[in-house]
């Protein structure tokens, strides 16, 4: 149940370039596999991965299969890399990068039971594309509006998509850095400190090695450490560390933060003020707070028993369809 609960709400993503990941699942109600093309730069890649001249078109082919004895409508999306608020590469939201007017696809593709479809996507390499690398995805789910299977987007591939112009010159570039501001806010509810980060260089970063200290009125107020980060090339991130009492206290805040991957360590300090009219409100607007927090732990529950009965619906559809075969 475990195995079968995870696949069905599970993003199948990996951590930077992301992979199909659980394929031969028979509980899976799709699958999404890359074709190997001949422009494919390495072939044992379960992602594109292509080198292309300025103002190149390449056509490259996705496997659409649908596992299930119904028909089933699946929508396609490019989305670029981004950098989450806990510095890992992501794919699953909507964005722009270089390649956002360069690729041709079709969005929405109908799939009878147990068909499988061959898609394409016709990639042009930007005239002006900077040295390093566009890195993105094919974002594949479930359609909003098909209740065929009982469990509504419930999960969704996604195949990596990296190109470059010139390979070699990608490789030599080196990621760069930068503290854009700090500050206190709120992040899913949550409130603590938020460092904007940026990676101006086409290039990851990763991996990163992240050091904070910070101090309230000249006292030291809270140490972290990670390790493993990454960003994504040419990519801005809201780094984001939960307050130890998960309140906002007024005053004088001053950061130090030290970031450092295997060849190069980046250092900034900078400092902010909170009022305590700002910090009541915060902590007012926080799901943390007493009254927020019986709402989050029953909204939560609700979702909770809403997919337990969506899981249950979904495997029972699954049982009666093998016993009618």
């Amino acid at each position: 149940m475990g195995r079968k609960m995870m696949a069905c709400v599970g993003m199948l993503i990996g951590v930077w370039l992301p992979m199909t990941g659980y394929a031969n699942d028979e509980d899976i109600m799709f699958q999404v596999q890359p074709v190997v093309s001949e422009s494919q730069v390495d072939t044992h890649a379960s992602y594109f991965d292509m080198e292309l001249e300025r103002g190149e078109e390449e056509t490259v082919h996705m496997l659409l299969v649908n596992n299930g004895a119904e028909q089933i409508e699946l929508v396609m999306n490019y989305h670029p890399a981004t950098t989450t608020s806990q510095l890992e590469v992501d794919y699953s939201e909507a964005g722009t990068n270089q390649l956002e007017n360069n690729i041709e696809y079709d969005e929405h593709h109908l799939l009878e039971p147990f068909e499988t479809k061959e898609v394409p996507i016709t990639v042009t390499m930007p005239d002006d594309v900077q040295e390093g690398i566009i890195l993105g995805g094919m974002y594949v789910e479930m359609d909003q509006d098909d209740e065929a299977s009982g469990l509504i987007n419930a999960y969704a591939y996604i195949i990596g998509m990296q190109l470059m112009n010139d390979r070699d010159e990608a490789e030599a570039l080196r990621p760069n850095l930068n503290l854009q501001s700090v500050r206190t806010d709120l992040v899913y509810g949550e409130p603590g400190l938020v460092a904007e980060l940026a990676n101006d260089v086409a290039v990851a970063a990763t991996p990163l090695h992240v050091q904070t200290t910070i101090y309230r009125d000249g006292e030291l107020f809270l140490e972290d450490e990670r390790q493993a980060g990454s960003m994504a090339p040419s990519s801005v991130a809201d780094f984001f560390i939960a307050w130890p009492d998960r309140q906002v206290a007024p005053g004088n805040y001053e950061v130090d933060l030290t970031i450092s991957d295997e060849e190069e360590t980046w250092q900034w300090t900078d400092s902010f003020h909170v009022e305590a009219d700002e910090a009541d409100d915060l902590n007012e607007a926080s799901i943390i707070s007493s009254d927020n927090s019986t709402m989050l732990w029953l909204i939560m529950g609700g979702a909770m028993i809403a997919l337990l009965v969506g899981v249950a619906y979904y495997a029972g559809k699954r049982g009666s369809a093998k016993r009618s075969a």
